[in-house]
């Protein structure tokens, strides 16, 4: 297929959002997207936007923000696993765009777009799309953040002002530890930089006082339901404080294992999570990292990339060493790692794309082979049917895109996800 490469891959990113549409129609899922969903619906039932309840008792796991943004969607459009899942659709394209704009304004437009398709057909996004998670919505509102933030450094105080509303919906999603891949990166760049005298700038400051600002409606609510009713039974005990937990026990509580809600953490969690949630890029980005560790490998990029590796390194560290970890957590990043790889494949030399241009077919071809041994062997209907479709998928790409080039391992990387997502949203549903 001979597109022009900006063309080619706007033209995958239409069919990696098109391709995601039939997961609107699917299914909730078991356990916390069942939870979840039936929590927003009895936002609207009781119209009671302040008070969760989850499994007939009061709620304090997590924010509000899944939960108004989903009652919404139920106000809107009635009842039902559309509408649920529509918000998380929505805010997962927007996350795109977000990050197309970051690295189009950092370095050109070529590395946005290629960072979008990298990000959009990474496995754990697809599947976040059919499971709902609240980490589609943090991913979205952290990177606008990040952006916004960015764009504050040429003195836009309304840049500032939306930074913060971001960074404050993210908090409202899961907590305030979701200021660390906002802060970190800004903090070690001016650092890494000498630019010291970004430390001391009121705007700054005012975007911290900001985020508080924006945050009130959930400190209020934790408020009203928890701290003026310590008679009420949470994790098994009263005098339950709505707003410790939700600025300690909920975030640093995990991370030391000494709040309500446990872990046992694996420092390697995350390295190996990485392996498959990042799939069909995480090879790539493994040797995108390494890579960066030459020094001669980073002299050539904008310096505002340390702000991306940072961003992403501290976070991945502070998520190894918790000892509450799951698989999703990492998906915050994942716009980080995008980014890192698509600046990695843009330098390969014709040695390293013919290396990478293997690697991906193997990736392929294997993924395609354990798809359709799943269909044949664990109760899918019409299997062969399934086989058939991911084989034809697998033959167009390889018939549409040929040579050893980027635009050939990024189309075909994307058209492996494509499959995936036929195979999860169109067929794996029927299991359920």
């Amino acid at each position: 297929m001979n597109l022009k490469d900006t063309t080619l891959y706007k033209f995958l990113i239409v069919l990696l959002a098109i391709a995601s549409i039939p997961a609107l129609f699917g299914g909730v899922m078991e356990p916390d997207g069942a939870l979840y969903a039936s929590m927003s619906k009895n936002i609207i039932l009781f119209k009671d936007w302040f008070n969760l309840y989850g499994r007939g008792a009061d709620w304090l796991d997590k924010p509000h923000l899944t939960f108004w943004i989903s009652a919404a969607s139920f106000k809107i459009f009635g009842m039902s696993s559309f509408a649920y899942k529509l918000p998380s659709f929505l805010f997962g394209l927007l996350g795109a765009g977000y990050l197309y704009k970051l690295a189009k304004d950092i370095y050109d437009e070529k590395t946005g777009l290629i960072s979008a398709v990298i990000f959009l057909s990474a496995l754990h996004i697809i599947t976040s799309t059919f499971d709902v998670r609240a980490e589609i919505y943090i991913t979205t509102f952290t990177l606008a953040s990040i952006y916004h933030y960015y764009k504050a450094h040429q003195n836009s105080f309304w840049h500032v002002v939306a930074g913060s509303f971001f960074a404050a919906c993210a908090i409202l999603i899961k907590g305030i530890f979701v200021l660390i891949p906002v802060f970190a990166g800004f903090i070690i760049y001016w650092l890494l930089t000498k630019q010291y005298h970004q430390l001391l700038k009121p705007k700054w400051y005012i975007a911290i006082l900001l985020i508080f600002v924006f945050i009130t409606p959930e400190l209020y609510s934790l408020y009203t339901q928890f701290d003026l009713h310590p008679e009420k039974i949470v994790f098994e005990r009263t005098g339950v404080s709505g707003l410790k937990f939700f600025f300690w026990d909920s975030q640093f509580g995990r991370f030391f294992n000494n709040g309500p809600i446990k872990g046992k953490g694996d420092i390697s969690f995350f390295l190996h999570t990485t392996l498959w949630a990042f799939l069909p890029w995480s090879v790539l980005f493994y040797t995108a990292v390494i890579n960066l560790f030459k020094k001669k490998n980073r002299i050539a990029l904008a310096p505002e990339s340390i702000m991306i590796w940072a961003s992403a390194a501290v976070t991945f560290l502070i998520f190894s060493l918790s000892k509450f970890q799951l698989p999703h957590y990492i998906l915050i990043i994942f716009p980080q790692f995008s980014i890192i790889t698509a600046l990695y494949l843009r330098k390969l030399s014709s040695k390293g794309l013919k290396t990478f241009f293997i690697i991906q077919n193997i990736i392929f071809i294997l993924v395609i082979a354990l798809l359709s041994v799943l269909a044949f062997f664990f109760g899918f209907e019409n299997p062969y049917l399934i086989i058939g479709i991911m084989l034809v998928v697998l033959a167009i790409s390889f018939l549409l895109f040929k040579g050893i080039l980027l635009e050939t391992i990024m189309a075909r990387s994307a058209f492996l996800s494509v499959g995936l997502m036929i195979f999860l949203f169109v067929f794996s549903t029927r299991l359920f």
